[in-house]
């Protein structure tokens, strides 16, 4: 057993460490961030709970004895699957076991809960999520006391982190996360940056964000990667290893406030019991918003102000001059926007996109994204096609066969559809007489499925 977990201690900071899309250089900071904690004296447990990627352990080289999965369901104790890898730090792949923690019965629950309180021996526990948004990431998010979100300052990176953060928002979020840009070029000012990017979450999704720093666009984090290290190993003095020790110093220096701590067990607790309700994870309506009502919802309700305002013609004469003069800019604006709208052109057809995902966190997340440009479809299981429905494309994500679900997508078998695939680039077997235009393996960026949707409409 790692000298890690010899003394018991009450209280634990767990750090759920996430990114809107892949590449974003999640897990080197976390790897980084732990061996910078651990240098400080802090007894760090790294876990690496990204779907059967580990790529913990190819970065730093480890060849775990056990995973998460042999813990889960093989009752092997978690000291197995615990890889020292410098005084200090410890690695625990994930592997696939964590989705399987959703499917225990309450008795392997129980004692795979019992096993986890040795955790508490650690200062921190730092998880590095898979990318992108999916349940299991939610429910880390919202079960940790921090989180820290990694963004590059490229613009698909921006928008699937926000992404994330409107997903956590709609769900429960109510701590503050602390942004992290990556990747930086010496070009670009932070500050402005994060002040940019917090002012509009707070504007649009109510969120109040931390900026916990900015890591420089330094080489040598691949020169320390090539060498299976991390860069505040292989060259701690580097402009991207002091920074990294700049940011672990910082999170050390808020370890005083109570809340903030919490024992493992407690945490594993209300991780599975989010897994578990996943399905219902994303409240009905929590979708609904301004931005997300179709134009002519919005008409309707303009109409509806402006005979209410009408009605009430006597008080508005009355009001006093200033009230007064901005209905009358209202009236102006419109009036303008009128007049512009008819000078435009004829516009080319709008793209309708059927999307059907039976997972409501990632939906939520590709309607969102998918209605910054084209008209977006939900299909729904319960649903039966609608005569004179017309749809350009479906979009389809299904982890596991679904009777009903592939029901729906039979119906718009003549559509071209791009398949989001579990990791690997191919269509189950289950999945029969559908027209592929492309399939897009996780973890699929913005960029990428608004590329696909423009190629297969082109064709």
């Amino acid at each position: 057993m790692p000298a890690s977990v010899s003394t018991p201690r009450q209280t634990t900071r767990i750090i759920s460490i996430a990114s809107g899309k892949g590449g974003a250089g999640k897990t080197t900071l976390a790897a980084n961030l732990g061996w910078a904690l651990a240098s400080r004296d802090k007894k760090v447990c790294l876990i690496d709970v990204d779907l059967g990627l580990s790529n913990v352990d190819v970065l730093l080289g480890l060849k775990p004895k056990a995973t998460l999965e042999e813990v889960i369901l093989k009752d092997q104790p978690l000291s197995s699957a615990i890889s020292p890898v410098r005084p200090g730090l410890d690695v625990i792949s994930g592997g696939s076991g964590v989705s399987a923690l959703a499917d225990l019965d309450p008795a392997r629950r129980k004692a795979f809960l019992k096993k986890l309180s040795t955790l508490d021996c650690y200062d921190f526990v730092l998880l590095d999520n898979s990318p992108g948004i999916n349940s299991q990431v939610i429910s880390f998010c919202l079960a940790a006391r921090e989180i820290i979100v990694v963004i590059n300052p490229e613009p698909s990176s921006v928008t699937d982190g926000y992404a994330l953060l409107k997903v956590l928002r709609q769900t429960g979020l109510h701590q503050t996360p602390a942004i992290l840009f990556n990747r930086l070029p010496a070009r670009l000012d932070s500050e402005k940056l994060m002040g940019r990017f917090a002012g509009t979450c707070n504007k649009y999704l109510g969120i109040k964000l931390a900026y916990l720093g900015a890591i420089p666009d330094d080489a040598s984090f691949k020169e320390a990667s090539a060498r299976l290290k991390t860069l505040v190993d292989h060259d701690p003095a580097s402009s991207g290893a002091k920074t990294v020790f700049r940011i672990a110093n910082s999170l050390i220096s808020q370890s005083s406030p109570a809340f903030i701590n919490m024992e493992s067990i407690d945490f594993w607790e209300k991780s599975l019991a989010s897994l578990i309700q996943s399905k219902t994870l994303v409240p009905p309506g929590a979708q609904d918003s301004w931005q997300s009502k179709p134009v002519d919802e919005l008409l309707k309700n303009l109409e509806m102000l402006i005979e209410s305002i009408g009605k009430n013609e006597k008080k508005v004469e009355n009001l006093n001059p200033a009230v007064f003069a901005r209905i009358q800019e209202m009236g102006k604006r419109l009036s303008r926007m009128g007049q512009n709208l008819s000078q435009r052109p004829e516009t080319a057809k709008r793209i309708r996109i059927g999307l059907l995902c039976p997972e409501d966190s990632l939906r939520l997340a590709l309607k969102e994204v998918l209605a910054t440009k084209w008209e977006v479809i939900e299909l729904k299981a319960s649903s039966q096609k609608e005569p004179g429905q017309s749809l350009d494309i479906v979009i389809c994500s299904m982890g596991k066969p679904d009777d009903e679900y592939l029901s729906v997508l039979d119906d718009f078998s003549s559509k071209p559809c791009i398949w989001l695939s579990e990791y690997r680039r191919q269509v189950p077997s289950w999945v029969k007489n559908i027209q592929f235009s492309h399939i897009l393996e996780k973890p699929f960026s913005i960029d990428r499925i608004y590329q696909a949707v423009e190629e297969t409409t082109a064709l």
